[in-house]
């Protein structure tokens, strides 16, 4: 049957040209180079796309609009694959999944490496010209093609050349490509025998994350003495480049640990890296240097193993895991798998998620802005363009709620709906754009004029002790007498305890739809924890009973807290929109401003004194817990309780003192996490 399908699809696939157009803008799919060049030649302004999981995210995240946008997918010579004349040849538009397989055949230190490119999903649809092309200083795959020696070749109207990848890169957003021009396909030198070849990657995450630091080396010796080297670095300069200064030291010269010492002392004449938020400037060149070394060290054999990102190699031990298989029998013991009763529905794909509901007719979609400081007061709010946007149905500030603007789970009456004046955190909801579709909620929203006086801002743990900020007020535990039995104790040890916070990344974002009902009812499909907490909020926002409200919870796309209370905000919004225009409103938030949004586990700061007899036997301790709670006092009482109970972990303490602080600052209230 597959096969039948197969032929089917290659039957009526179209290989001639396609040209749309609409509203000024044009979209064109080539099916060769030749066509491609002439397109190009006529529209050198074009951009080109070919998996789209870059120029994607400009229309996604930052609602870009492209004019003329040309599809490589079609061209047979960009997706051709092969070996010829000693290169490897990788059509600009051969997929990341594909070109990984070529690469690695040939190259297998790539593997580790190229396993860490996005998920399977990103792999399968990006390419690796794309990669290549875009220019990029933390580009992944220009560094090991640095390396090698890989050239490109670049293809126009009026013919075709080719250049060395260290020749493309000109200078930050400037690549060697003249206007008409595209990348036609990358060659890489086939293996030289007694070459060594190692890739690094440094990131936050070991897998799908941006690099701070990537290097490339390839080193051949003659007799212990450097023969060939060539060193690429990523996130180090405007551009993927070679360290020049560090080869000429090591050109010629024994390949040794004094050697490498000063090669590693040459890199600053190569570099001058940058700060930002993926890592410091300090920090890559001290990465950049140390990655020499490990080169070094794995390929002189001073290291038993590869350093592997995640440790060394466990399989090197010979040693081999094995589970038996558990029959399952008719007797339901509690010891037997049992499949979760959706999981066929969940693998399928056909579990039905809020976003995946039949949508009602005269669905509306709710956008909203949000602060982008910290504290501040509004001075100015002008909406009016927002309002006369075409599409805009409706706009929602805080004078158009009719009951409590109030989202407080614990009645503490300190965390807003909308915001009514004083910007609490980044991020705060100012007001709420309700449209035909999401895209012009989202266009809309951006036309917003809102003028703040920026205040002083509490953001830190230590700050708000200072100042004493609190969401409620300090509590303390006590059993004997903690402090003369530290004082009094053979053996005395003080030390802090830092936790960060944490994001849930739950598979689903958050996500609510609200369609009125009858008699002004309303319906609310939420993606919640609570639905009674939904219930009551939504109906104290509209000033009616909780029964005026149905909540339905049918399945969440994950959770582990991070749905129990703040799920209600978007609920509330949904439906204060459904209630204004009297049709049926969904708000979906995107993973991004999911992050910026919601709450996050509690982060911690604990300081503790601890007296101990020679045995190691506690006599005394004091505990001094402080956490960041954010602007509003959400579940953070139960959490900062929680963690005064389970201070003692599983031993006895005689004499303990236990102090907790629940710090107020102007940053998203945190919430519970699993």
């Amino acid at each position: 049957v597959e096969s039948e399908t197969a032929e089917l699809l290659r039957s009526i696939r179209r290989d001639r040209p396609l040209h749309l157009q609409h509203a000024g803008r044009q979209f064109f799919a080539p099916a060769s180079a030749k066509e491609l060049g002439e397109v190009l030649a006529q529209r050198p302004e074009a951009v080109m796309v070919a998996g789209a999981t870059d120029v994607g995210l400009w229309i996604t995240k930052q609602l870009a609009s492209i004019d003329t946008l040309v599809y490589l997918g079609r061209v047979a010579e960009l997706r051709k694959l092969g070996s010829c004349d000693g290169f490897l040849e990788i059509g600009a538009a051969v997929t990341y999944s594909d070109a990984m397989n070529a690469l690695t055949e040939h190259y297998p230190e790539l593997r580790p490496y190229l396993a860490r490119f996005g998920a399977l999903q990103v792999r399968n649809a990006a390419t690796l010209g794309g990669n290549v092309a875009n220019g990029s200083p933390i580009g992944d795959m220009a560094p090991p093609l640095f390396a090698l020696d890989a050239r490109l070749v670049l293809r126009s109207a009026a013919g075709s050349r080719s250049v060395a990848i260290g020749d493309f890169y000109i200078e930050y957003g400037k690549q060697d490509l003249r206007p008409g021009e595209f990348l036609e396909k990358i060659l890489v030198p086939l293996p030289v025998s007694g070459r060594l070849f190692r890739v690094y990657k440094l990131s936050k995450r070991l897998e799908q994350d941006i690099s701070a630091v990537s290097a490339a080396f390839l080193l051949e010796l003659e007799g212990g003495t450097v023969r060939t080297v060539r060193i690429c670095y990523g996130g180090m300069a405007g551009v993927p480049a070679r360290a020049v200064a560090c080869e000429k030291v090591l050109q010629g010269q024994g390949w040794d640990a004094d050697t490498v010492e000063r090669a590693r002392a040459a890199l600053p004449n190569d570099f001058e890296p940058i700060s930002d938020w993926r890592a410091s400037a300090a920090y890559r060149m001290r990465a950049a240097q140390d990655l020499l070394l490990r080169f070094y060290l794995e390929t002189t054999g001073e290291t038993t193993c590869r350093l592997d990102d995640r440790g060394p190699d466990e399989s090197a031990t010979g040693g081999r895991a094995q589970r038996e298989p558990q029959p399952q029998k008719d007797l339901a013991f509690v010891h037997h798998p049992l499949a979760h009763d959706s999981a066929v529905k969940h693998v399928t794909g056909e579990a039905v998620y809020v976003d995946d509901i039949r949508e009602p007719a005269g669905l509306l979609h709710g956008y909203f802005g949000s602060s982008r400081c910290a504290h501040g007061r509004i001075t100015r709010m002008d909406l009016a363009a927002v309002e006369s946007e075409p599409g805009v149905v409706a706009v929602l500030t805080a004078e158009d709620i009719p009951g409590e603007n109030d989202l407080s789970p614990m009645h503490t009456h300190d965390e807003e709906i909308l915001c009514s004046g004083e910007i609490q955190y980044h991020g705060q909801v100012l007001f709420a754009v309700v449209a035909e579709d999401r895209e012009t909620a989202r266009r809309a929203a951006r036309l917003a004029v809102v003028e703040v006086e920026e205040l002083p801002a509490v953001t830190e743990i230590e700050q708000a002790i200072e100042q004493r900020s609190w969401v409620a007020e300090p509590r303390e535990m006590k059993r004997g007498d903690a402090e003369s039995a530290i004082a009094g104790a053979q053996h005395r040890l003080s030390g802090e305890l830092n936790t960060g916070g944490q994001e849930h990344f739950y598979l689903e974002g958050h996500v609510s739809m609200a369609v009125p009902q009858e008699d002004g009812d309303l319906l609310i499909q939420s993606s919640s924890q609570n639905p009674t907490e939904v219930q009551l909020l939504v109906a104290q926002a509209l000033g009616r009973l909780g029964n005026a409200v149905t909540v339905e919870v049918r399945r969440m796309g994950g959770a582990f807290g991070g749905k129990e209370t703040q799920a209600a905000h978007w609920a509330v919004l949904a439906a204060l929109a459904a209630d204004k225009t009297g049709r049926p409103v969904k708000i979906r938030l995107d993973r991004d401003e999911d992050m910026v949004s919601t709450g996050k586990r509690h982060e911690f700061r604990i300081r503790y004194e601890v007296g101990f007899d020679a045995e190691g036997r506690i006599e005394g301790i004091v505990f001094d817990q402080a956490a960041r709670c954010g602007i509003a006092a959400d579940l953070s009482g139960p959490i900062c309780d929680r963690a005064m109970f389970h201070a003692d972990n599983a031993y006895f303490l005689p004499n303990v003192h236990i102090r907790s602080r629940r710090c107020r600052t102007h940053t998203v209230s945190n919430t519970a996490l699993r």
